[in-house]
């Protein structure tokens, strides 16, 4: 999973949890089922079954006029990354993201590169901060806000671990597809892929976040 993320964006945050919503959704399923039926009791909870009815029927609408019709879960794959991109646009959101990215280093990587691992990721943690800070968040992610912020933050965290499963199990896809190569292009690929999840801040004209 590689994502780019510029700070000059108007929605980086919200780019960022609505691709690794697509990202689980398309390689663990199961779970982000379960994590997709949280969100909705939730919302619900803060806002009614009602309107949460009203505002998936609003983003099939939405999307019909862009993508094509949505199914209603669909729907609400597409309502549930945009809560938990909405949940990293806030101090705390960035906080758990930052240490879910330590924490989902294995430990041979972590042990070989930690300290420098330490240092970019309080490098993305103060750009992220301060895109937060200067960004005045839309009439919907105030709405997607709402509600009890101990359990929505530990909706994210689910989130999350279902994101770092779902890049375990490509990974395992992976080495079953290398196992069944030639040797010689087995060696190739795992060098190609020796370190997961880099991930660079770098400036060439723009601040860039790069989680390879």
């Amino acid at each position: 999973l590689t994502l780019y993320l510029s700070p000059d964006s108007d929605n980086m945050l919200q780019t960022l949890g609505h691709e690794l919503g697509e990202f689980a959704l398309a390689h663990n399923a199961e779970e982000m089922a379960e994590v997709r039926d949280a969100v909705l009791e939730f919302l619900a909870a803060t806002h009614g079954y009602e309107n949460v009815d009203k505002l998936v029927k609003e983003y099939q609408r939405q999307y019909a006029a862009v993508e094509g019709s949505k199914s209603y879960t669909e729907a609400v794959n597409e309502l549930m990354n945009d809560f938990f991109g909405t949940q990293l646009s806030t101090n705390k959101g960035i906080d758990r993201f930052i240490n879910w990215l330590e924490n989902h280093k294995s430990a041979e990587e972590r042990g070989r590169i930690y300290q420098w691992f330490i240092d970019i990721l309080t490098k993305i943690r103060d750009t992220l901060r301060e895109f937060v800070n200067k960004t005045e968040l839309t009439a919907e992610q105030k709405y997607l806000l709402e509600g009890n912020a101990e359990v929505a933050q530990k909706l994210l965290d689910r989130f999350l671990d279902a994101v770092g499963n779902a890049a375990e199990n490509v990974r395992k896809l992976n080495k079953n597809a290398s196992s069944t190569e030639s040797e010689t292009k087995s060696e190739t690929k795992s060098d190609t892929t020796k370190i997961r999840n880099k991930i660079i801040v770098s400036s060439n004209g723009q601040s860039v976040v790069w989680i390879d």
